[in-house]
């Protein structure tokens, strides 16, 4: 019978109540800038805020595209070339971050929104080229999996 010491499943249960309240806490803060924003900007501002990011969210799906997923199963198999993978990782969601900007700007642009929340929404989109660095978090989890 495996057992584990009494301290680990301390360990264990400190963890993950401390994830928890994380998780409660970050809930909290959601919404209270969620109140913050729909009282400053009115039903109209915020409906213009909730749309730019359902933009961002879909064109968000283009950007990984699966990618991460690839890359942590071929880094647990392969650490030995992990600069080369993260490499080859890194390429594939620079481009796909240039090609969801440039269908999500079009997008926005053809839309008639007004010029100000365009050039918002355009640049807010720009996120993506940050997203495709989010590589190196893939390489953590590929060691937490393999290791």
């Amino acid at each position: 019978m495996n057992r584990e010491p009494v301290g680990a499943k301390a360990r264990i249960f400190a963890s993950t109540s401390f994830l928890t309240l994380g998780v409660v806490v970050n809930t909290l803060i959601g919404i209270l800038i969620a109140r913050t924003l729909a009282r400053h900007l009115g039903v109209a501002g915020y409906g213009q805020y909730a749309l730019a990011f359902v933009f961002l969210s879909f064109t968000g799906v283009l950007v990984n595209f699966g990618f991460d997923t690839i890359l942590i199963r071929e880094l647990a198999k392969d650490e030995e070339n992990a600069n080369a993978l993260l490499t080859a990782g890194i390429v594939p969601k620079l481009l796909f971050a240039a090609g969801a900007v440039g269908v999500g700007t079009l997008y926005i642009l053809s839309r008639g929104f007004p010029p100000a929340y365009t050039g918002a929404a355009a640049a807010l989109l720009l996120t993506h080229f940050v997203a495709a660095f989010d590589t190196f978090e893939v390489a953590h989890k590929a060691r937490l999996r393999g290791g």
